[in-house]
């Protein structure tokens, strides 16, 4: 339990979010409430993964404490605490099923139920909704290893649902300070989807995927182009050429990508994707065995 009242500081362009927290966990909350509060929009819902830890009432030692930060005179577990936290931040205005607390742990034999814990929290975030018209942000402050593993599993499972995933935040916590940065972590967490896109469009030659990935690195990034750019549109090219069967279209399509590859490693490096150019050999490489069979075959039917 951390009663410290620190502040916790968010720069996004022109705009400062500060707030006081007696624990890190309030500080996401209180910063994504801010930011959509200030876009026009709201939040429907936060679901917490939680110990069995965190469910349990403190001792009696700390009832003064809870007395000076939220007025309460009982001994209330560490969810109740940001609970009431969170609702004197706005006022009160929120209601109890707002907050969805969910276990990682079987409520009746009190043990750890990872698996249970994946599917309810899919079926929290999602209820009765299209999930093509959700959208989650994700607060990575907080838990244990088993809890980062939960948390990247849903958010799988919630992709292939076609749930819509936000923004990340954490925070630079250092102990010995009173004042922490809190930072959106989206770029680093997207880095995953560009190996699956990747890996995908190798296995399958479909690119829908690395397009979408680059539609939010660049809106990440706030630049309207990247070098990438005229590897991914060939991409597409080679990949609509494909599904049709078009085999003089890919043919050419190959070689052109072949090209876009000889002018991206002419792009100065500080302008790359770091992600994408630690992949790009080997990506290279598949296709390298495909122009030279591409090539072959041509040229073998010349001689006929």
């Amino acid at each position: 339990w951390n009663f410290r009242n620190d502040l916790y500081v968010y720069t996004e362009g022109n705009k400062d979010y500060s707030f006081h927290c007696h624990s890190q966990l309030e500080a996401g909350t209180k910063t994504l409430l801010s930011k959509l509060y200030d876009a026009g929009a709201t939040l429907d819902k936060v679901v917490v993964l939680h110990t069995k830890e965190c469910a349990l009432p403190s001792t009696s030692k700390d009832i003064e404490k809870y007395q000076i930060v939220i007025g309460s005179d009982k001994s209330i577990s560490a969810n109740d605490f940001y609970k009431q936290r969170i609702m004197q931040c706005v006022d009160g205005e929120l209601s109890d099923d707002f907050f969805e607390f969910i276990p990682l742990y079987d409520e009746i034999t009190e043990k750890e139920s990872i698996f249970d814990a994946v599917p309810k929290v899919c079926d929290n975030i999602i209820g009765s909704s299209n999930p093509a018209e959700v959208t989650v942000y994700i607060d990575t402050q907080g838990g244990r290893r088993n809890e980062t593993f939960v948390m990247n599993c849903v958010l799988n499972m919630l992709k292939l649902r076609d749930v819509k995933i936000g923004e990340y935040f954490a925070i630079d916590f250092e102990p010995s300070r009173h004042e922490h940065p809190i930072r959106n972590v989206t770029i680093n967490n997207i880095m995953l989807d560009l190996v699956s896109a990747m890996k995908l469009f190798i296995e399958t030659g479909r690119a829908d995927e690395l397009s979408k990935y680059y539609k939010k690195y660049k809106a990440i990034k706030r630049v309207n182009t990247i070098p990438e750019n005229n590897i991914i549109e060939q991409i597409k090219k080679l990949s609509k050429a494909l599904s049709i069967c078009n085999v003089a279209d890919f043919r050419s399509d190959l070689k052109n990508l072949e090209e876009k590859f000889d002018e991206y490693e002419q792009v100065d490096r500080e302008r790359k994707d770091p992600i994408f150019m630690h992949l790009f050999n080997d990506f290279k490489n598949e296709y390298q065995c495909l122009l030279k069979a591409g090539i072959a075959e041509k040229s073998s039917k010349i001689k006929y």
